[in-house]
């Protein structure tokens, strides 16, 4: 269970960056640099806000048509890893409570 809450800890510090990064970037600010598609300089242009999700923790930019697009701040691989994390937690737990119990040890004495 640690290594799923370390892992979902990690993607919230890089969304964390990211914001920071929004938040620092004075006249440069808008659209936000995360929201920004190297390579694409009219992609920046239907940006029309910006927020920050939880479950998974990506970095959404927000379009002017209604729709939005994660961009590459919130790692895509943060929710899935957490999943199998905890599940893996989960199992291991449900075993070792229906698990046989230990026997007890048989001292002998001399």
């Amino acid at each position: 269970m640690a290594a799923a809450v370390g892992l979902y800890t990690w993607g919230l510090l890089l969304v964390g960056l990211a914001v920071l990064d929004t938040d620092d970037s004075g006249t440069d600010a808008f659209p936000a640099r995360p929201c920004r598609v190297a390579g694409e300089p009219g992609a920046a242009a239907d940006v029309v806000g910006h927020r920050v999700a939880y479950l998974p923790p990506p970095y959404v930019c927000q379009l002017s048509g209604g729709g939005s697009r994660a961009t590459d701040d919130g790692p895509g691989y943060v929710g899935p890893g957490v999943l199998v994390l905890a599940g893996v937690a989960a199992v291991c737990l449900v075993l070792a409570e229906t698990g046989p119990a230990p026997s007890a040890r048989k001292t002998s004495s001399g």
